[in-house]
């Protein structure tokens, strides 16, 4: 069976009802197969390919083959371990050719340059050989160059017979790895968390440092709930309580079997929001979900942390409640970037509410957790004696606090980024235990205390240019060669210091993210778009410059800190 299966993507928005076409029998079959045997926590292996596999496999009987051009994700991510997993029991032979051009992993990629389609997805071509006499499975693997040029790719393709490739003999690890086979011993460090439910039973791990973590809140209409201003906020979020209500009021009840059609597009008509309906729920205005939030790196907006206007806030109930007595209570969360990122692992402290994108695939693990007035410590008593254990010299310095500002240090260490980057991707964090726990907690303490204080921070003294065009434009980019940003067409700034540059989350330095924040992006939702006008860069010019001097500082401080780790 030879093929290019067709792929198509969830629909455009959620007033589009166009799910992708169920396929109850070969989803049943994933089920029953890739997803059982999977230790990670899957939410989506039904795309086009996955099928497609699972429907060839199925249809050939004893001896057969099946060559299918894909995507390369089911070669290394975590996701596909159980699909790695089961075609090495179903299939004699497995041979695959690696054509890379994954933009999104590698930045320095360009589609159009290096992916023989042009697209930002990596591509593998793939001989699954099946035989009624199978031994086992040899499973064969052949990586193109990753800065290979797209044209030589397809000149490799067009002039080289199979019995000709240079592949390489693969044997899995335990967790069904292909590549990259785990070597560094990262199995053996402590775990951060345990795996959710779902992948618990393919974990050895009984224990974990921390208790709770949760993704950030998914509100599926941040247009609506996260403003810059406080009153422009409270406008958007009575405005979508008005026209939810409005809406809920017109329909006839019970509700026909097209009530759905009737909501039209004056709001985003998410799932949560359509449940409403269905229910008969009626909104209503709560003054103090109006809270700040890190929305991304060093950047904080208003947002509507209120369940009612959100799809799913997670567990972060747990680490952040609001009462209309108390406010918020206090609480410190690290931030860190989840299995299946494409870009460096990073990290960040936050004290107040921070949102799913704060970070890729962004986790979260709290100082505290709360159940209802009662403040719980999320770092657990196994966790607290296995630090104790292991610093018998430092016993009196160790507790749950330290703990967390140490896990911190760690997590920004590059020596830890390094060694560990591929098992980062694959897997939830686990944390190796350094020479001096207090140098390294000491040291958490000081980074955490600056991340989280930035806007209290010093304003690096750096030389503003301002000239007088006629007219000024936006222009919020970033000159790290010359240590500039230009603000906008009448201000420049200059004498960032080189290594400002150097602290990075992501693939963006911290200066960076402030500057791409800023950038204005109109509404995606148009309801939004039509009904509120946008502020103008102006009002906002001297707050983002502060801003930008205060991040300079942090960025300088931090780099600071790290150098001092260096020798451990």
């Amino acid at each position: 069976m030879i093929g290019n299966p067709p792929y198509n993507t969830n629909q455009l928005n959620e007033n589009d009802n166009n799910k992708n076409r169920p396929y109850p029998a070969i989803d049943k079959r994933i089920k029953q197969t890739y997803i059982k045997a999977s230790a990670a926590h899957k939410t989506k292996l039904y795309d086009m390919y996955t099928r497609f596999f699972r429907w060839a496999s199925d249809r050939l009987e004893h001896d057969g083959i099946v060559a299918f051009i894909t995507n390369r994700s089911f070669i290394e991510t975590r996701t596909y371990d159980g699909f790695r997993k089961v075609v090495a029991q179903e299939f004699a032979d497995i041979y695959v050719v690696d054509l890379g051009g994954d933009v999104r992993a590698n930045t320095q990629l360009s589609g159009t340059t290096h992916n023989v389609f042009g697209i930002q997805t990596g591509v593998a071509i793939s001989f699954l050989v099946k035989k009624k006499t199978r031994e086992g499975c040899r499973i064969w693997y052949h990586r193109r160059p990753e800065f290979e040029r797209a044209k030589d790719k397809l000149a490799f393709l067009e002039n080289t017979r199979l019995t000709d490739v240079e592949f390489e003999h693969v044997v899995p690890d335990a967790r069904s790895n292909w590549v990259d086979v785990e070597e560094t011993g990262y199995s053996n460090l402590l775990p951060l968390v345990l795996p959710k439910l779902s992948g618990r039973k393919h974990s050895t791990d009984v224990h974990a440092l921390f208790t709770t973590f949760s993704q950030g809140p998914v509100s599926n209409r941040d247009d609506w709930v996260f403003a810059w201003d406080k009153a422009l906020l409270t406008q958007k979020v009575k405005a979508y309580i008005d026209l939810f209500n409005e809406k809920e009021s017109s329909l006839e009840r019970p509700l026909s079997k097209d009530w759905q059609k009737q909501l039209g597009n004056a709001i985003k008509w998410t799932q949560d929001a359509r449940a409403y309906i269905k229910r008969g729920e009626r909104l209503s205005f709560d003054k103090t979900a109006i809270v700040e939030t890190l929305y991304r790196p060093y950047v904080k907006k208003f947002y509507y942390y209120s369940k009612w206007l959100n799809w799913s806030l997670y567990r972060f109930p747990q680490m952040f409640a609001v009462t209309k007595r108390a406010g918020m209570t206090r609480n410190r969360v690290m931030a860190f970037s989840g299995p299946a990122s494409n870009k460096p692992f990073q990290t960040l402290a936050s004290d107040t509410v921070a949102g799913l994108h704060l970070l890729e695939n962004t986790v979260y693990v709290s100082e505290f957790t709360y159940v209802g007035d009662k403040r719980l410590d999320n770092i657990t008593d196994w966790g607290l004696a296995q630090f104790k254990a292991q610093y018998p010299k430092q016993q009196n310095e160790i507790s749950k606090t330290s703990i967390f500002y140490y896990v911190y240090a760690v997590f920004h260490d590059p020596g830890f980024r390094e060694d560990f980057k591929i098992d980062l991707r694959r897997e939830l964090p686990r944390i190796p235990f350094k020479k001096d726990f207090v140098r390294w907690a000491r040291a958490g303490e000081k980074l955490m205390s600056l991340h989280i204080g930035f806007e209290g921070s010093e304003r690096c003294p750096l030389t503003r240019t301002d000239t007088n065009p006629r007219q000024v434009k936006p222009i919020l980019k970033a000159v790290p060669g010359t240590g500039s940003i230009k603000v906008d067409s009448a201000t420049t700034l200059s004498g960032i210091p080189m290594v400002a540059w150097n602290y990075k989350l992501g693939n963006r330095s911290a200066i960076e993210w402030v500057l791409n924040q800023y950038q204005y992006k109109a509404p995606r939702d148009p309801a939004v778009a039509k009904l509120f006008k946008r502020a103008t860069f102006a009002l906002q010019k001297e707050n983002v410059i502060e801003l930008l001097e205060k991040v300079c500082t942090v960025s300088v401080k931090t780099q600071e800190i790290l150098a001092s780790l260096s020798d451990q």
